[in-house]
C-alpha cells in the first residue's frame, strides 16, 4: 500500500520475522537440556548469541543506509521497519542467550545499554509517528524560519507606530505588545509557555480613552499583536516538537553506539580472556 506505515512495511514482514524468531528460540530454550545451567557458553547460547550479534551489526548498518541515497539494497522505509522490530527482538534474545544470568559485569552492562537503546527507540517511533503530522498541521505551509521572519516584521511594524504617541498609547503598547522569548528549555518543559489571546473588552476600553487619530493607530496595533500571538504560539509548538526530536536522537544514538561497543568488548572478553 502506498500510504502504509513504516511500522508495517511489506505487510509487516519484519514484525513477523522478529516474532517468529523470538518464538522459535524461546521454545528451543525451554526444550533444550544443557548439562549445567543455561548460559551463553552452551550450543544454544552460542547460537542465540551469534544471531543477536548479527542483529546488532544490522542495526548499526541502518545509519549507513540512511546516508546511501542511491542504494539498491531496499528502501529506507523497509530498513527502518526492520531496524525497529529486530531491535525490539533483542530485548528477549539476549536474555535467552545468557540463560537469564545477570551480574555486575560488562556483559550485563551491554544488555542494559541495549534495553535503553530499544526504549528510546520506541520513544523515537512515537515521535516519528506523531510529530511530523503535527508540524505539518500547525505550520499551514510555513517553516519555523519563515514564522520567525514574519514575527520580526510585525515587531518592526508595531515599533513604527510608537512614533510621537501619547503616554496612554505607549502604556497600551507595553500591556499588549511583546517580544518573543525563544528560550528552548522553557519551550520544552513549560507547556503553558504560550501567549494568551487579547482581552478585547479591556483593550477596547483603553483604546476608547485615546484621541481619534491614536484610536486608529491602536486598532492597527491590535491587529498586529493578534497576528504575532498566533504566529509565536505556532512557533513555540513547532520548536518544542523539533527539540524533542533532537533530544531523542542525542539519547538514543549514544546508547546504541555504546551497546555495540560493549558487544565487541563482551565478545573479546569471552573468547580471548576467559
Amino acid at each position: 500500500m502506498k500510504n502504509e506505515s513504516f511500522l508495517f512495511e511489506r505487510q509487516s514482514l519484519w514484525l513477523w520475522v522478529s516474532v517468529v524468531t523470538v518464538v522459535i528460540f524461546t521454545l528451543i530454550y525451554f526444550w533444550h537440556a544443557p548439562l549445567g545451567p543455561a548460559n551463553g557458553g552452551t550450543g544454544y547460547g552460542l547460537t542465540t548469541g551469534i544471531v543477536a550479534a548479527c542483529a546488532m551489526v544490522f542495526l548499526m548498518l541502518y545509519a549507513k543506509r540512511k546516508r546511501a541515497y542511491q542504494s539498491n539494497m531496499g528502501t529506507l522505509k523497509t530498513w527502518l521497519s526492520a531496524h525497529i522490530w529486530i531491535g525490539s527482538a533483542l530485548i528477549i534474545l539476549v536474555p535467552l542467550h545468557s540463560g537469564f544470568q545477570f551480574a555486575c559485569n560488562v556483559h550485563t552492562l551491554s544488555y542494559v545499554f541495549i534495553v535503553i537503546a530499544v526504549i528510546t527507540g520506541i520513544w523515537g517511533v512515537f515521535l516519528c509517528v506523531s510529530v511530523p503530522p503535527n508540524l505539518e498541521a500547525r505550520r499551514e505551509g510555513a517553516s519555523a524560519k519563515s514564522l520567525l521572519t514574519e514575527i520580526q516584521e510585525l515587531s518592526s511594524s508595531s515599533a513604527y507606530l510608537l512614533k510621537n504617541k501619547s503616554t496612554q498609547f505607549l502604556q497600551l503598547v507595553n500591556e499588549i505588545d511583546f517580544t518573543p522569548e525563544l528560550l528552548i528549555w522553557k519551550i520544552i518543559f513549560i507547556k503553558k509557555f504560550l501567549r494568551p489571546e487579547l482581552d478585547k473588552k479591556q483593550v477596547g476600553k483603553k483604546i476608547h480613552g485615546l484621541s481619534e487619530v491614536e484610536q486608529t493607530e491602536a486598532l492597527k496595533l491590535v491587529v498586529i499583536v493578534e497576528r504575532k500571538i498566533l504566529l509565536i504560539n505556532k512557533l513555540y509548538r513547532e520548536l518544542r516538537l523539533l527539540a524533542l526530536l533532537k533530544i531523542w536522537l542525542y539519547i538514543h544514538l549514544p546508547f546504541a553506539v555504546g551497546a555495540f561497543t560493549l558487544l565487541i568488548i563482551h565478545i573479546f572478553s569471552v573468547f580471548y580472556l576467559w
